[in-house]
């Protein structure tokens, strides 16, 4: 596997540093690589971008604008910080966490996740979910970019590339929330976000009762048959990582 180190401002929507990964085995080294990271730096989250990055990063981009996640006045930066957005138009990490992470926590505490069967189907043509079980080439793509952000809590990594911006679309808080959910219900913490899907990771491969517990408990985010779900739980049997999508009818 080969793991480039990324400054900080080299990514286009976010002012954060992290890793550009290629040439990896399979999944499993790229979650051995993340075990490492939250071993080495338990204050910092790691969140991987999945599916299109260049769509992530533009959605996550009007994601924040239009919840104001990153609502900084430069004026009211030290001058260090302000000549920094004067000449890049970026801020440093540690504003960028100091702003996302408790401005996410609040709009989240005023946030309901409801399970309304609007997101689209896992077996539409344009999600087929299950195929990327099977082909995980196109969740993690080459090159794999992932962001770190400083922050105790595993959920807030969704806050690196908040996500969720077209009409319909799990909002940042409600991913946020359902990321919780899943950490409380079942130990999962996020793994990845894109510009559709979002992964998450255990510590151990999840048995089959507990996988179709686990399907059961997002079974209502979509319209879905027993039969599907029973499908879904068997793709999930024996893996450490869970994947779905946020995508809004």
């Amino acid at each position: 596997m080969k793991i480039e180190k990324r400054e900080p401002g080299t990514h286009w929507s976010s002012d954060l540093g992290g890793f550009r990964i290629s040439e990896w085995a399979d999944v499993d080294e790229l979650l051995a690589f993340r075990d490492g990271r939250r071993a080495s730096e338990p204050g910092s989250q790691l969140l991987f971008i999945l599916d299109d990055r260049a769509q992530a990063a533009y959605t996550s981009g009007h994601a924040r604008n239009k919840h104001e996640l990153l609502n900084i006045d430069p004026e009211s930066l030290p001058p260090s910080e302000r000549a920094l957005y004067e000449k890049d138009a970026r801020f440093t990490p540690e504003r960028w966490a100091s702003v996302a992470v408790p401005r996410l926590r609040a709009l989240a505490e005023e946030t309901t996740l409801s399970f309304k069967e609007d997101l689209i189907p896992i077996d539409d043509p344009d999600i087929d979910l299950l195929a990327l079980y099977r082909d995980p080439s196109g969740v993690f793509r080459t090159p794999l970019d992932c962001l770190t952000i400083a922050a105790d809590e595993a959920s807030m990594a969704i806050a690196a590339l908040p996500n969720g911006y077209f009409q319909g679309d799990l909002t940042p808080m409600e991913n946020y929330k359902l990321a919780e959910y899943l950490r409380e219900g079942f130990g999962y913490e996020v793994l990845g976000l894109g510009s559709f899907l979002a992964a998450y990771v255990r510590d151990e491969p999840v048995g089959e009762a507990e996988a179709r517990g686990v399907i059961d408990s997002v079974h209502d985010l979509y319209p879905m048959s027993d039969e599907l779900a029973a499908e879904w739980a068997g793709m999930l049997t024996g893996q450490r990582w869970f994947l779905l999508s946020y995508r809004g009818s």
